[in-house]
């Protein structure tokens, strides 16, 4: 599933072709400032790349020695780590390399036991060349729903969405990145309250997996905490 994940987000180029920061890339995310694209790739693999070599080549690269598989294996040192969150994170790694994972949060408070909030450190890297980008924050939320899909992100806050559509934001303000939106009636976890631009005379925004909402536009249907309203 994690490996499909990746494909899904990297896309399938036979040939070489330029990223959306300009990094020259082959196959399912091969690319060419990390790896020796001379040809043929790994010294066995022709260009254009047939389907069946592509596969081998994102095989190769998740398992070659001190990269991403072995990134999150040597770096994670959660002892109740699941097939699901080590697929996330290997996805995670696989786009913006171990260092990243390295100095991240994600890896701080996974390493603590603190799953929930591990996983609500995928939204915050959505960035490429200083900018936000919308394949991101859609490639961050798969990632955070594989990551929760065996547990350990319950909250007990949940709500309704009440309006027809709901852009969700990167940070509690209308004038945020849109990372994503909701539509009427949609159920969304809810994991804390904050204060953000008001909005209908409503200062509260709730954060979701991918971002915030404003509580304006939402209803409760689930309460099991004191700051779990919209007012």
């Amino acid at each position: 599933e994690g490996v499909d994940l990746i494909k899904y987000y990297e896309g399938w180029y036979p040939n070489f072709y330029n990223d959306p920061v300009g990094i020259r890339t082959i196959g399912y995310g091969h690319a060419c400032h990390v790896w020796d694209c001379s040809v043929p790739l790994n010294g066995k693999y022709p260009v254009p790349l047939s389907l069946t070599n592509g596969d081998l080549l994102l095989k190769d690269d998740l398992s070659y020695p001190g990269r991403y598989e072995a990134c999150i294996r040597s770096e994670i040192t959660y002892a109740n780590l699941n097939a699901n969150q080590y697929s996330a994170l290997v996805s995670f790694a696989f786009n913006l390399g171990c260092g990243s994972v390295q100095t991240s949060t994600l890896k701080q408070l996974l390493n603590s036991g603190n799953t929930l909030g591990a996983s609500l450190e995928f939204a915050r890297w959505i960035n490429a060349g200083g900018n936000p980008l919308l394949g991101l924050a859609r490639r961050r939320e798969s990632e955070r729903q594989l990551f929760c899909k065996s547990g350990g992100c319950e909250t007990p806050c949940a709500g309704s969405i009440n309006a027809d559509s709901l852009n969700i934001r990167k940070d509690p303000n209308t004038s945020a990145f849109i990372v994503g939106s909701y539509t009427q009636n949609t159920r969304v976890d809810l994991f804390s309250r904050v204060t953000g631009t008001v909005v209908n005379g409503n200062p509260y925004w709730f954060r979701c997996g991918p971002g915030f909402i404003s509580a304006s536009y939402v209803q409760i249907v689930n309460s099991g905490a004191s700051w779990c309203s919209v007012n």
